[in-house]
């Protein structure tokens, strides 16, 4: 693709993305596509470090990171809320580490705007976190190909702050 033009090379990519579905690979081509066909939409943040971009249209996750309690409980608790109130959406949960912090990943929603909404729901709620004894916690959303930045890194700092310049009105 090096020595082609971008299109052929936008072309090699989406036959990865439908041959290869559900790999490593294809969510890597998923991912660039995304990144090439919002390229328009999208702002560059931090030139030293990670370049996280604003790519509202694109899939995106809510992060819950955290510390002092177990992760299973969030998880279990994640997943009760999602049965009541998103039965239909087929949100996923996954809980990982973030340098020294757990993370609890909800995935996917369709773009920002659905993100934000959960994002909000969960803003409005504080009862909810005090439930679970958790005391200090950071929750944001995040697009599919930031996420991928961010495990990279394993900083949420950096990310914190692109996301409240971006994404925070």
């Amino acid at each position: 693709a090096k020595t082609d033009s971008l299109s052929r090379y936008l072309e090699l990519l989406r036959n990865i993305k439908e041959t290869y579905p559900g790999t490593l690979v294809a969510n890597t081509a998923t991912n660039t596509l995304e990144y090439f066909e919002n390229k328009d939409n999208q702002i560059q943040f931090d030139t030293t470090g990670p370049k996280y971009f604003f790519a509202p249209e694109t899939r995106h996750y809510y992060l819950l990171i955290f510390n002092g309690i177990n992760a299973d409980k969030v998880k279990i608790a994640f997943s009760d809320y999602n049965d009541r109130m998103y039965r239909n959406k087929n949100l996923q949960i996954v809980s990982t580490l973030l340098g020294e912090s757990q993370m609890l990943v909800v995935k996917s929603f369709t773009n920002k705007k659905d993100a934000e909404l959960y994002y909000v729901e969960f803003i409005k709620n504080g009862a909810f976190f005090d439930e679970l004894g958790l005391k200090k916690y950071d929750n944001l959303y995040i697009s599919e190909g930031n996420f991928n930045l961010l495990i990279k890194e394993k900083k949420q700092d950096s990310y914190f702050e692109f996301f409240t310049s971006n994404y925070i009105e």
